[in-house]
């Protein structure tokens, strides 16, 4: 059997280590593998962490790979003199290369680096490409740039991406992808803010524009310019419309908001501010309309009792209570 390139341990990046990989299991199910190949595969797996996880990714797709054993030994095979042997060599890396290619495809690379913030917590964060991220309360982001492209990965929470200048692109552009969990954003020289929250997630756009893609869905990407916003879920992506205040002001610490109804502000300015805030079950019907600082819950609070004549009492906990006036 021709020999497997153990290069890929020396190298960066996942692809190769997914190809080494693809290519050791097409050996090893070939049923021409000896002790020799099994120890040379031994040697491999051990060397680096990265192999290591390449070939765990193999196993955990065990069942995307169930087809590979027979298809090499059909085409392993057909080896009986020099020439048919080349031939099932070449059949043997091109399943190597396909099954790399699922490998990739179905088990992306994670991360490199995680960042989250504490709820009432806000976070700036300058990325070695030029753009700018600004984190809300209890988010959690992935960063994995590499030399192909720059990924990040919106877990949980609100944020807001300045697309910067990559100055490490050179004549071969690094596209720009943020992930969340509904779709996916391609920005393109842009600012614009992902919100995600239990059932979708608001994409608005302040500046340029952003291309919203969906790969569980068979839709051409949908362009969103500076000044509109669109509601998206798993399932479904709404009509872009107008943005408005609401939609980015978080950014700026403020909590914009419109006949909403007192119970739901609460909990949002509870998730804002970071500080403990419940409302009275006679209340929380009530509508609420304005603008408040998430930094300064008590006043925002007392700002909402005066003017539905309510009054805010502080906890034995510590929390802050809306209820309603005394007789």
């Amino acid at each position: 059997m021709p020999p497997v390139s153990v290069k890929a341990e020396q190298s960066g990046g996942v692809a190769v280590h997914l190809e080494a990989a693809a290519a050791w299991y097409v050996r090893l199910c070939s049923g021409e593998a000896n002790a020799t190949d099994h120890a040379a595969w031994q040697r491999w797996h051990d060397s680096s962490p990265e192999c290591r996880e390449a070939w765990s990714r193999v196993e955990r797709l065990q069942g995307l790979l169930t087809q590979a054993p027979s298809q090499t030994r059909r085409a392993l095979d057909a080896a009986a003199s020099g020439k048919r042997r080349r031939l099932a060599a070449c059949a043997g890396l091109m399943l190597a290369c396909g099954l790399a290619f699922l490998l990739m495809r179905a088990s992306p690379e994670a991360p490199v680096e995680w960042l989250a913030t504490a709820q009432g917590e806000r976070r700036v964060v300058k990325l070695s490409d030029g753009s700018r991220l600004l984190l809300g309360s209890a988010t959690t982001v992935g960063i994995s740039f590499d030399a192909r492209r720059r990924e990040l990965r919106l877990k949980d929470g609100e944020l807001q991406v300045q697309s910067g200048h990559d100055p490490a692109a050179g004549t071969s552009p690094r596209p720009l992808l943020v992930v969340a969990r509904d779709g996916q954003v391609r920005p393109l020289g842009t600012r614009f803010t992902l919100q995600q929250d239990e059932s979708g997630t608001t994409l608005a756009v302040q500046e340029h524009a952003v291309e919203l893609t969906q790969p569980q869905r068979e839709a051409s990407p949908l362009r969103i310019a500076a000044g509109q916003a669109v509601r998206f879920s798993a399932g479904a992506v709404g009509v872009p419309v107008a943005s408005s205040a609401a939609d980015d002001a978080w950014t700026r610490g403020l909590l914009v908001v419109l006949d909403m109804p007192l119970a739901r502000f609460t909990t949002a300015l509870a998730h804002q501010s970071g500080k403990a805030i419940e409302c009275d079950a006679r209340i929380a019907g009530l509508r609420v309309s304005g603008s408040y600082l998430v930094d300064q819950p008590a006043h925002s609070l007392e700002s909402v009792a005066a003017l539905h004549g309510l009054r805010v009492e502080t906890t034995a906990a510590g929390a802050l209570r809306l209820l309603p006036r005394r007789d």
